[in-house]
C-alpha cells in the first residue's frame, strides 16, 4: 500500500513537471512574438509582424517595405530581441511603390493606438517650425491609420505637398485633405 502511495506520488509529479514544462514552453515564444513586435513597432517598421511557428521553433517575419536595408533592420530587431542564435525566417517583400502596405497579420488595438500616436506626433513634427508653415493652420486627427488634416493653407500646391508629406510617413494608409485654401489679404 506504501509503494503504491510512492508510485502515485511520483505519478503524479512527473504529470505536474510535464504540464509544467509543456506551458512554460509555449508561453515565452507568445512573450517572444510580443516583444518583437514591440521592438518592431519602436524601430517604425509598422509594417511587419512577427508570427511564432511552433512546428519549425521559428520567427517569421511578415509584411512588406520600401528598402532593402528596412527588410534587413527588421531582421536585426528580431535577432537583438531574441538572441544572435534565434531561428529568425525574413519573409518581407521589398516594394517599391512608396508606402508600405499594412501587417498581413491582425493587429491588436495597442498596436493600433501605438501606430496611430507615433504617426500623430510625425505629422506634427512635419508641422512644427512655425517660420516655414507661418500664416498656416492645422488639426490633425489620426485613426488605424488615417489621417484627416483640417485648417487653411496659402495655395493648392501647398495643399496637394502636405498631402504628399504626410502619405510618406510610415504606416499611413490614407491622407484625407480637408484643408482649406485661405484667401490673401488684399492689400487697400
Amino acid at each position: 500500500m506504501r509503494q503504491m502511495m510512492r508510485l502515485g506520488g511520483v505519478v503524479a509529479a512527473v504529470g505536474a513537471l510535464a504540464l509544467f514544462v509543456s506551458a512554460c514552453g509555449k508561453a515565452p515564444q507568445l512573450d517572444n512574438q510580443a516583444r518583437v513586435n514591440n521592438a518592431l513597432k519602436d524601430a517604425r517598421l509598422d509594417s511587419i509582424a512577427p508570427v511564432w511557428d511552433p512546428q519549425q521553433q521559428a520567427m517569421h517575419l511578415k509584411g512588406t517595405v520600401v528598402t532593402a536595408d528596412q527588410k534587413e533592420q527588421a531582421q536585426q530587431v528580431a535577432l537583438a530581441v531574441l538572441g544572435s542564435g534565434a531561428n529568425v525566417v525574413n519573409e518581407i517583400a521589398v516594394t517599391m511603390r512608396g508606402a508600405p502596405e499594412p501587417a498581413p497579420a491582425i493587429a491588436q488595438a495597442g498596436d493600433l493606438e501605438k501606430i496611430d500616436d507615433r504617426i500623430d506626433s510625425d505629422v506634427k513634427a512635419l508641422f512644427a517650425d512655425e517660420k516655414v508653415w507661418k500664416g498656416r493652420e492645422f488639426e490633425i486627427l489620426v485613426h488605424e491609420g488615417v489621417v484627416r488634416l483640417t485648417g487653411r493653407v496659402l495655395s493648392q500646391d501647398e495643399k496637394n505637398r502636405v498631402t504628399e508629406m504626410v502619405a510618406g510617413i510610415a504606416g499611413v494608409r490614407e491622407v484625407i485633405n480637408r484643408l482649406e485654401i485661405k484667401e490673401p489679404k488684399k492689400q487697400t
